[in-house]
């Protein structure tokens, strides 16, 4: 009886492992994020010059997770100053544009601050929220609570 309960516990654990409850990789985490900030914010600086005037990437910024976790995340952001004459509805189609070029395989829409965001989650718990606010498109990526 002993060797069939310690075999489900075995088997059991297995299938949790291999149906991804693990947690992510760190290393893996944090390359996603980087590769995804770096294509978006490509994608944005690839858009026409008449509308997106200036696009800048801050530097990237550790986050605590609580005040008694040791673990941090990595916050990486980018803002996009648009023209003037650009509309609410060239904003919003640009920061959509972005959303849709990830994938919806991996990439999960979760609840946004509000209308003007759009946020994802992949699989390995990197968070990605675009915001268009008036004339400005804010790009910001976040790892997962990772510890040192």
């Amino acid at each position: 009886m002993t060797r069939l309960r310690s075999s489900v516990v075995m088997c059991l654990a297995a299938v949790l492992l291999l149906a991804g409850c693990a947690a992510p990789d760190p290393q893996l985490a944090r390359d996603e994020a980087q590769a995804v900030f770096g294509e978006l914010v490509a994608r944005t600086a690839a858009e026409d010059a008449a509308v997106v005037r200036a696009l800048q990437t801050a530097d990237p910024t550790e986050q605590s997770c609580g005040t008694e976790d040791e673990r941090t995340q990595t916050a990486l952001t980018a803002t996009a100053t648009l023209s003037i004459t650009t509309t609410d509805a060239d904003t919003r189609r640009i920061r959509d544009g972005l959303a849709d070029t990830l994938e919806p395989e991996e990439w999960t829409a979760i609840h946004s601050s509000g209308p003007q965001q759009v946020a994802r989650i992949s699989d390995r718990d990197v968070v990605v929220a675009l915001t268009a606010d008036g004339p400005a498109l804010v790009i910001a990526v976040f790892t997962p609570c990772i510890a040192p």
